[in-house]
Parts: structure tokens; sequence; C-alpha cells
């Protein structure tokens, strides 16, 4: 029995083990040299300019799977000109700089308010269909309860029954709420925190992030910031640091 015991007792630690999540890794990235850039606030801080355009670059974290820069556009020329954040992009590379890893979009704000709106409908739609299921279940279960209580110990147990169904669906609804809460907020945070499709009038600037899936085994980056027919290239080097 004892032997049996160990080995459940082994069982289970592996799969406890084998289940735990990993820390992900950070990235560092580094602003390749004989590039313009200026330090600003522990950031280093790239400009590319031409044609009467000036795009600013800074790197600014990395979240879990995605790189986050702080970009800043500068339209000097003489006629509006369209950003549109879906036209930036990255080409990635190993080592040597040669061979080409991906090629990635950066995330397109509109599509992810979308996400974020379908998401929202989806958990509102799950809220009212539960409180429709609880109101009957506890309707069912009132009309059960009521039906024995012919004793103090009925009562006592209606009463805890009532009890503990009513918990049940006040921890729902704060799970609702608390999941309608956490999208919201990210949607404030695309709708107002990211540079999003924009005409940029001569002698405005623009300023916003720049979200951008992660490539982990990516050397190098080259980040392409397309504005109407022109490119501004930033690069970059990247370093894997793990917790």
């Amino acid at each position: 029995m004892k032997i049996a015991q160990k080995l459940l007792f082994l069982i289970v630690t592996s799969i406890l083990l084998t289940s735990c999540y990993a820390p992900l890794a950070v990235s560092n990235l580094t602003p390749l040299e004989k590039q313009e850039k200026k330090w600003h606030f522990g950031k280093e801080k790239v400009t590319n300019s031409h044609s009467g355009i000036s795009v600013e670059c800074m790197f600014h974290r990395s979240i879990e799977t995605k790189l986050f820069f702080e970009v800043e556009i500068t339209n000097q020329s003489d006629s509006t000109i369209l950003i549109d954040p879906y036209d930036f992009y990255y080409t990635s590379y190993t080592k040597d700089t040669l061979t080409l890893i991906q090629f990635v979009h950066a995330n397109d704000p509109e599509l992810e308010l979308l996400k974020i709106d379908k998401a929202l409908s989806i958990n509102s739609a799950k809220a009212k269909n539960n409180n429709s299921a609880d109101l009957l279940n506890s309707t069912m279960h009132l009309a059960a309860d009521v039906a024995e209580l012919t004793s103090d110990k009925n009562m006592s147990r209606t009463k805890r029954s009532l009890s503990n169904q009513k918990q049940s669906i006040d921890n729902k609804r704060v799970y609702f709420a608390n999941k309608n809460m956490s999208l919201n907020d990210q949607r404030n945070f695309w709708e107002n925190n990211l540079i999003r499709k924009t005409e940029l009038p001569p002698g405005y600037t623009l300023k916003g992030l720049v979200v951008f899936k992660r490539s982990p085994k990516a050397k190098f980056y080259g980040f392409n910031f397309k504005i109407e027919d022109k490119t501004y290239e930033f690069d970059y080097t990247q370093e894997m640091i793990y917790p």
C-alpha cells in the first residue's frame, strides 16, 4: 500500500511540475550604430527624416510576446499624408543579418478594437444568459425547498441552500463584471494610446505607440514605417534576457 501511495505521489508531483509555466524572456532592443539617435529619459530615440517627414522611434518595452515602440511623426511637407500603422512592418534576421526569419506587420488598432468589441458582446450575452439560468434554477430550488418546510431542520437546510445559491450567483456576477471591466480597459488602451489610421496635415505631429508581435529567435530587426510612398527604417539588435 505504501508503494502505491508513493507512486501516486510521484505521478501527481510530476504532473504538477510539468504543468508549471516558465517565465517568458524579456526583450532588450538596442538601436544599431550609424543611426541618428539621442538619449531621452533612459531610452534611445532614433530619428529618420527625409521628403519633409520626420519619424522618431523609441523602443518602449516588451510585454510577454509584444514589442512596444513610442513613435512620433512630424509632417513638414507641403501636403497632407496618410498614416496607417498596418503599413508598418519589420523583417527579422539571425546572427548573420542575411537569413530572414519573419516579415511581420504591426498590430492594427482597428482590428484589435473590433476583437475587443466582439468579446464584450459575447461577455454581455453570457452574463444575461447566466442571470436567466440562475433565476430559473433558484425558482425551482425555492419551490422544492418550500415544499419540504415541515420541520426546523428542513428550514435550516433551506436557509443554507438559499445562502449558497446567492453566493454562487454573486460570484458569477462579479466574474462577468470583472471581465467586462478588463475588456473595457483594453479597449481604452488601444483606442487612446496607439497610433491609428490618420490623415496628418502639414505642420502637425502625431504621437503614439506602435505594437509588434515579437520574434524570439531574431538577433536583428529592421523596422520599416511606410508612409505614403516613402519608408523610414530603424535597425535594432535583440537580446533575450531570462528571469
